[in-house]
């Protein structure tokens, strides 16, 4: 009797432990917030942080437009389908779909993100579906005084027409001539300058290449006619020459133990520089300054010249000069300065 009555507790015990695990469960488990807009709420705040990281650049949601057009609302005049497959793949989608087609410009890249991350930007765009959108750039730039405009010159030559060309007409960087950078305004332009873009256009602000004073001048002078370049004749351009180490002056052999035959080079296209490094041993063995964005680098036929190549710019690097440390390249490097119109050559030669 004792056994089965003890049998019976164990049982009601049992029972009783069960329901309350039930109602615990039950207490807790709380269906997931939705948004306003119908995401749920874990999902909109991963979109929030994927859109503040992926697309705040271009886009604001109520801030008005800057590269692109303000998503205040957007979900309202888009389906979520149309935006997965917009934001998935914009040049792709807009092969097929009419309303795409009309308004992809290029600019829009294709993040990479999947699935989930889309639905989760979606899902943030429909949580914010009541923000009014906002008022619209200003009409044009400021103007700008005569030192500021040299200034700015200067700077676009040193840092920006290597890609976009010096009239701005475009080159591996496009078109951004003052019928293009006024649509953006100085607010989208100061942010592309800042942040930079996912197709190679370099983050200047956040590099700390450029202050944020010299971010506001540029966005403002590519919304202006850019100036004409002076034209240069034959004698100007040798009369700019500068030759430091004459041929008969330069090593007659390898000023340096190491393999420089076995050296490679690698473009640091943003910071302006080219490094050097031992192909044998794996090691930096050099960083050139080259001042200017660098697009192409080649071997010379013997080996002994590295030439950099920029839309403004040649440099050729003696590499048996380069020696075991760090800057060698430096010593005694001889630099030849040809100017042919706007654009400059410059040779550093051992």
């Amino acid at each position: 009797m004792r056994t089965r009555h003890g049998l019976r507790w164990i049982s009601v015990l049992v029972v009783l432990a069960g329901l309350f695990l039930l109602a615990a469960c039950s207490s807790s488990s709380e269906p997931p917030t939705t948004s306003a807009g119908g995401g749920t709420g874990d999902q909109a705040a991963v979109g929030e942080d994927i859109f503040s990281s992926q697309c705040a650049a271009c886009h604001t949601i109520g801030g008005g437009p800057l590269v692109g057009p303000d998503l205040a609302g957007i979900t309202d005049t888009r389906t979520a389908e149309w935006l997965h497959s917009w934001i998935a793949d914009p040049a792709a989608f807009a092969e097929s779909d009419p309303e795409a087609k009309e308004i992809y410009t290029g600019v829009m890249p294709a993040l990479g993100l999947g699935t989930d991350d889309v639905d989760a930007v979606i899902a943030y765009l429909q949580s914010t579906s009541d923000t009014a959108a906002g008022a619209a750039p200003d009409a044009g730039p400021r103007e700008l005084t005569p030192d500021e405009f040299d200034e700015a010159s200067g700077i676009y030559f040193n840092r920006c027409a290597g890609c976009h060309g010096t009239l701005r007409a475009g080159a591996t960087g496009p078109n951004i001539q003052p019928e293009r950078t006024l649509e953006i305004g100085t607010a989208g332009i100061e942010t592309i300058l800042t942040n930079g873009l996912p197709g190679g256009m370099p983050a200047w602000g956040e590099a700390g290449i450029l202050t944020a004073d010299e971010i506001e001048l540029m966005a403002t002078f590519v919304q202006i006619e850019p100036p004409t370049p002076p034209p240069l004749d034959l004698d100007q351009v040798v009369e700019s020459w500068n030759l430091i180490v004459p041929v008969a002056d330069r090593p007659t052999e390898p000023e340096t133990d190491r393999d420089w035959e076995n050296y490679t080079g690698v473009i640091l296209r943003d910071a302006g520089q080219v490094a050097i490094i031992d192909a044998t041993t794996k090691e930096t063995i050099a960083i050139i300054d080259t001042g200017f964005a660098v697009h192409i680098l080649r071997s010379s036929a013997t080996g002994r010249y590295f030439i950099a190549v920029g839309n403004t710019i040649a440099v050729a690097i003696g590499l048996e000069r380069i020696g075991p440390r760090i800057g060698r390249a430096h010593e005694g490097a001889g630099i030849r300065l040809r100017r042919v119109a706007q654009p400059v050559a410059i040779r550093i030669v051992a």
